[in-house]
Order: C-alpha cells, then sequence, then structure tokens
C-alpha cells in the first residue's frame, strides 16, 4: 500500500466513499453486519479527513516527505465530511434497509456529533 504508515492525509475523503461504496453493495446482498462495518470504516475515514491539521506531510515510503496543505482544496459545500456522508447515506434509497437496525442507529448516533461545516483554516 502506498500509506504503509496510514498517514492518508487527503485521500482519507477518498477512502471514506470507497468504504461507503463497499457497504453499500453489502446492503444490496442483505449481508448487514458487512454493511454497518464498512459504513462504519468509512466515517472513520471522514473523521479522520474532518480533524486533519492545516499542513500535513506524509511519512510513508513512497510518498515521503509529500506536503498536503489542505488551504489549498476547493469544495462547493459547507460541510464537513462526516456530515456529507450522513447526508448523502439519508438520501439514497438503500438506507431504507439499513436505517431500522440498532447497530446503524448506534453508529449514526456515534458520528452525529461531529457532524458541521468545515474548518476555517487562515
Amino acid at each position: 500500500m502506498i500509506f504503509d504508515d496510514g498517514d492518508y492525509g487527503f485521500y482519507n475523503q477518498d477512502l471514506s466513499d470507497l468504504y461507503f461504496w463497499i457497504a453499500n453493495r453489502y446492503v444490496i446482498i442483505n449481508d448487514f453486519e458487512k454493511a454497518i462495518e464498512n459504513y462504519e470504516l468509512g466515517f472513520k475515514h471522514a473523521r479522520a479527513y474532518d480533524t486533519l491539521p492545516k499542513i500535513t506531510t506524509h511519512t510513508s515510503f513512497l510518498v515521503k516527505g509529500k506536503v498536503f496543505d489542505i488551504t489549498k482544496t476547493s469544495s462547493s459545500i459547507e460541510s464537513n465530511m462526516v456530515a456529507r456522508q450522513i447526508e448523502c447515506l439519508r438520501s439514497w434509497d438503500i438506507y431504507k434497509k439499513v436505517k431500522d437496525h440498532p447497530q446503524m442507529k448506534a453508529l449514526l448516533a456515534k458520528y452525529e456529533p461531529y457532524a458541521g461545516n468545515k474548518k476555517a483554516y487562515l
């Protein structure tokens, strides 16, 4: 893996999206346990993205020394990644199949307090 130190930086956003995509595929085949596990991973990466410092310097072998400056990114939304993922999830028809599962309710209750607007970096 490129980020062998787990220093995903900006790519936490992509990993979050991928885990949500995987989770949705598990919902389609009615494997709700695996779906919720992958939603959890997606939320973990969303939270990691939301808590990135302004400047991140990668330490992993293949990207060692590469600097990521979050102020150099742009977005058309004001909400942070956790809020965006919750909003997307609730807007999908597939959510109807998992919304009443106790584990899903607990997962949303765990991450809803982190939903809000993006950090304002000066």
